[in-house]
C-alpha cells in the first residue's frame, strides 16, 4: 500500500510563535516530525540563510506519535509546523481542527500526490510503498521461504516471527492493516475477512508491538537495531 506524507500549519496563537534563540536571537519554527531521512543539515542550513529562521525539530516516534502531541497540546500549541502525517491519520488531524490554511502553492506537484487530500491545510512532500520486509539470511528457501500468500504467515513455520506495528501509533502498521482490508475483500475467497487473518496471525504467536520503532529496531533482524541496546531479534519479518 502506498502512503503519502503530508507537511502541516498548525494553529498558532501568532504566526511563527517559535522561541527566540537567546545566542542570536533568531526565531526559531518549531517543527514536530519523526526521524524521517529526506531531511538533511544542509537542508535546514540553506533554510536559515535564506529566511533567517532556525530550525528546531521535535521528534515523535512515527505519525501516531506526532498526531497524539498535537492532540494533546491542542490548547497550549507549541509547535509550527508538523511533518509526517500520513493519509490514513490526516483526516483525524482535520476532524480535531488543529492547524490554519497554509497558502502554498501546489501546481508544482503531482496529482496522484493530492489525490488523498488536496485542500488548504497539509502540503504533501513524500510518498512510499508499505510491505513486509524479511531478513534473507533467515528467509533463505531452506529455513523459511518467502511468503507467496497472507495465510503463508498462519503457518508453524512462520510461528512467532513477524513483528506487526500497532496501527493506533504507527504508520506503516496503519497502512498495512487498512491494506489487509482491502486485500480480502478483494481476494477470491468470501468465506474469510481481514479480521480472520488477524486472529489466525495472533494464535500464531504474531510479536504486536507499541509502534515502528519496537518492531524494526528491537524485533527484527534484518534491520539496524543489532547495533542499538536492546536488540532482540526474534522477528524475521516485519512491516515497514
Amino acid at each position: 500500500m502506498k502512503k503519502i506524507l503530508f507537511v502541516l500549519s498548525l494553529l498558532l496563537t501568532a504566526p511563527l510563535a517559535g522561541c527566540l534563540d537567546s545566542s542570536d536571537d533568531r526565531p526559531v519554527v518549531r517543527v514536530l516530525t519523526y526521524d524521517i531521512t529526506a531531511f538533511s543539515e544542509e537542508m535546514f542550513s540553506t533554510f536559515t540563510n535564506e529566511t533567517g529562521y532556525e530550525i528546531e525539530l521535535i521528534l515523535a516516534d512515527d505519525a501516531g506519535g506526532i498526531l497524539q502531541r498535537l492532540l494533546q497540546t491542542q490548547d497550549a500549541p507549541q509547535f509550527d509546523l508538523a511533518i509526517g502525517l500520513d493519509n490514513t491519520y490526516l483526516q483525524t488531524a482535520l476532524d480535531a481542527d488543529l492547524f490554519v490554511e497554509h497558502g502554498a502553492n501546489v501546481s508544482g506537484i503531482s496529482s496522484a500526490a493530492l489525490e488523498p487530500y488536496n485542500g488548504p491545510f497539509a502540503v504533501p512532500f513524500d510518498r512510499g510503498d508499505v510491505c513486509l520486509n524479511y531478513d534473507e539470511t533467515r528467509v533463505d528457501g531452506e529455513n523459511l521461504t518467502v511468503p507467496t500468500s497472507l495465510w503463508n504467515l498462519t503457518e508453524p513455520a512462520w510461528e512467532g516471527l513477524v513483528a506487526y506495528p500497532s496501527p493506533l501509533t504507527s504508520s506503516p502498521g496503519r497502512a498495512f492493516m487498512t491494506a489487509t482490508v482491502d486485500y480480502f475483500e478483494n481476494d477470491e475467497d468470501n468465506a474469510t475477512d481481514a479480521f480472520d487473518w488477524w486472529k489466525a496471525v495472533a494464535e500464531n504467536g504474531a510479536i504486536f508491538t507499541s509502534g515502528w520503532t519496537e518492531a524494526y529496531e528491537i524485533h527484527y533482524s534484518g534491520g539496524y537495531g543489532s547495533y542499538y541496546d536492546g536488540h532482540i531479534g526474534d522477528a524475521a519479518m516485519t512491516v515497514s
